[in-house]
């Protein structure tokens, strides 16, 4: 917040739970600023396991957050930037990272894939009214990049993965546009992550593996199955992805004062 300060842009920090109070972060801006130009929404759970394992408790848990939530915090900001007078040409913009997971589906993550096609529907159909009213709508999938979430984890696999920088570059990128013009879909994923194992039963690469296996707390099953060669995959014209939603505020706040040069 200092650094932003210092910067010139002007800001104010809520703290709260999502889950507990979706509207929160809406209300509060329009409390502070009068009025909501940009929403990023980057907030999400899960919890990974065997779809067999998966307990009501957990689907509970994923649903509130991940769909419920989020529904009722960009209907709320939507509703507010259509009754807001337009600026730039726009009435406002909102941004919701999403996942890999909303398009490929993953062993050990039912719900989460689950809730994030649910997300990937509701933006897709909140494009259809933003076309008409003038407020951007921007979905961004992100494949494996390195944030506390993960935990600790070797230097090698780290090293080939995504940092939120990363992926927030783009999204600032896409709200420096002119009205003229709208990103409506982005999708990173690391340049060297993505290695499919040969015919495997789930189509996930064994890094994706261990890295589930992580997550879940659960030892990584073997597996036979040999990882493909590149040549093999372009054959095969299959790739294995896999991703979380990643925590991308702290980069996209500290490239603020690069794509809002005077402050806004």
């Amino acid at each position: 917040q200092a650094e932003l300060q210092g910067d010139g842009v002007d800001c104010a920090i809520a703290a709260g739970d999502l889950a507990e109070r979706p509207l929160q972060p809406v209300e509060a801006c329009l409390e502070r600023f009068g009025r909501i130009d940009a929403l990023i929404h980057c907030a999400g759970v899960g919890r990974f396991k065997d779809f067999l394992e998966q307990t009501p408790e957990d689907l509970e848990f994923t649903v509130r957050t991940n769909i419920t939530a989020t529904f009722l915090l960009l209907q709320r900001a939507y509703a507010a930037m259509k009754a807001q007078t337009p600026r730039d040409g726009m009435r406002g913009q909102i941004q919701v990272v999403t996942s890999i997971a909303a398009d490929q589906p993953f062993p050990q993550s039912s719900t989460y894939c689950m809730s994030k096609y649910a997300q990937r529907g509701l933006l897709d159909v909140m494009k259809l009214y933003g076309r008409q009213d003038g407020i951007r709508i921007l979905e961004v999938r992100p494949g494996a990049a390195y944030t506390p979430m993960w935990g600790e984890m070797p230097s090698d696999q780290v090293a080939r993965m995504m940092t939120a920088e990363d992926v927030a570059q783009p999204m600032v990128d896409a709200l420096s546009l002119s009205a003229r013009a709208s990103i409506e879909n982005i999708t990173l994923r690391p340049l060297h992550v993505d290695l499919c194992s040969s015919r495997s039963r789930g189509g996930c690469c064994s890094l994706v593996g261990r890295l589930l296996s992580r997550l879940s707390g659960r030892s990584p099953r073997r597996r036979q199955n040999r990882i493909a060669s590149s040549s093999a995959i372009r054959r095969r014209g299959r790739r294995c992805r896999r991703a979380w939603r990643r925590p991308v505020w702290s980069a996209i706040r500290a490239a603020v004062p690069r794509a809002c040069p005077r402050g806004d």
